[in-house]
């Protein structure tokens, strides 16, 4: 029953890595076991956020380079339709 205690006790400070001993068959084996499985299983819970977290950090670095590269092509074609106005406008005025 102690290492039962102290085994939930290292997991609520975050010790997924926490097992207990399983010497018998009876409830207390039991429950030793599914505290293994429980503890198992909220370790590759772990694991898969950590990798999902990765994953959506790339992400938005990525889709944040497409978008800033996107929006300096938007304002050089903007100034190079100004320049064509603005050209378009002198050619004119030379011709009159």
């Amino acid at each position: 029953m102690q290492a039962l205690i102290a085994g939930t006790e290292r997991v609520a400070q975050g010790d997924l890595a926490a097992r207990c001993e399983v010497s018998s068959r009876n409830e207390m084996g039991q429950l030793a076991a599914a505290f293994n499985r429980m503890t198992h299983q909220l370790g590759v819970a772990e694991a898969e956020n950590d990798e999902w977290s990765r994953t959506l950090e790339k992400r938005v670095v990525e889709e944040t380079e497409q978008r800033s590269r996107a929006q300096q092509q938007v304002l050089h074609m903007e100034k190079m339709a100004s320049l064509g106005t603005l050209a378009a406008t002198v050619a004119h005025e030379l011709n009159n």
